[in-house]
């Protein structure tokens, strides 16, 4: 029907793209949950708690842990070797490991 108004035409033209647009961009929403569920599900990590998973496994790892100072590292070993926990070997191993990293 052609009442005599000019743009009509790309007014009906909008009512077209904007559904098509809005169907396309729905599809492409789901394929990528979809993806990225099965990823995780492949992975063997549960895609709904993802994200607590990988908190708690930063939070409980040495990641985000401070650092003791080397003098309280050092201590630390001469306590376990005062207790016969680890060899002397091992002592001057650790120690040299400890000092390394200065």
């Amino acid at each position: 029907m052609d009442d005599g108004f000019p743009g009509d035409s790309a007014f009906d033209a909008m009512f077209t793209i904007v559904p098509v647009l809005m169907v396309l961009v729905l599809v492409g929403g789901i394929v990528l949950t979809v993806m990225n569920w099965k990823k995780a599900s492949d992975a063997g990590v549960n895609p709904l708690t993802m994200e607590t998973e990988a908190m708690t496994t930063l939070i409980n790892s040495k990641a985000l842990a401070s650092e003791k100072p080397v003098e309280q590292r050092l201590a630390d070993l001469d306590a376990l070797h005062a207790k016969g926990t680890i060899t002397a070997a091992e002592l001057a191993t650790a120690r040299a490991e400890v000092l390394k990293h200065l």
